[in-house]
């Protein structure tokens, strides 16, 4: 199937390895996130970040997101610059990794947030954690299918890209 001149076999080759570095990052931020987040219910070495665990997932979310964003203006660059592609083929290329990305992301989220709410009493919160993943796997990939595109096409501008 032809997308603007390269089929999705060529896309799947321009994405992977931003992909593959996009759900390294994720895994990595999930544990980051998990370690602050149960850090004042695991043993004494953990322990010591008990009293950061939200600044820990707030700092993490942001330089994830930065990473990801940089990761999409690279996949639109090297679209142009090393497979010799167009500004259209940029953006197809920068959407179908903010939809991989999005959903990685708004999974390892969604994950958290579940594993958080493993140790709490709280049969309302773990309701609306529920709905909130919820949310998340489904408003993540959406989003990052139109940020990847966006992104994506400004690093296909930057490479000179028509």
């Amino acid at each position: 199937m032809d997308l603007a001149g390269k089929n999705i076999g060529d896309y799947i080759k321009i994405i992977t390895l931003p992909t593959v570095v996009a759900v390294a990052f994720a895994v990595v931020e999930a544990v980051i996130s998990l370690i602050g987040a149960l850090s004042g219910k695991l043993p004494f070495p953990l322990s010591v970040l008990s009293f950061i665990p939200g600044l820990i997932g707030i700092i993490v979310g942001l330089i994830g997101f930065a990473i990801l964003l940089v990761v999409a203006v690279w996949v639109g660059f090297n679209t142009v610059k090393k497979y010799n592609g167009t500004l259209i083929q940029s953006i197809i290329a920068g959407m179908i990794f903010g939809l991989i990305a999005g959903l990685v992301s708004g999974m390892s989220t969604a994950l958290v947030l579940v594993v958080q709410r493993i140790f709490s009493i709280s049969a309302i919160g773990v309701a609306i954690d529920i709905i909130y993943s919820i949310a998340i796997v489904i408003l993540s990939p959406i989003i990052g299918v139109v940020v990847g595109g966006v992104c994506a096409a400004i690093g296909a501008l930057l490479a000179g890209g028509k």
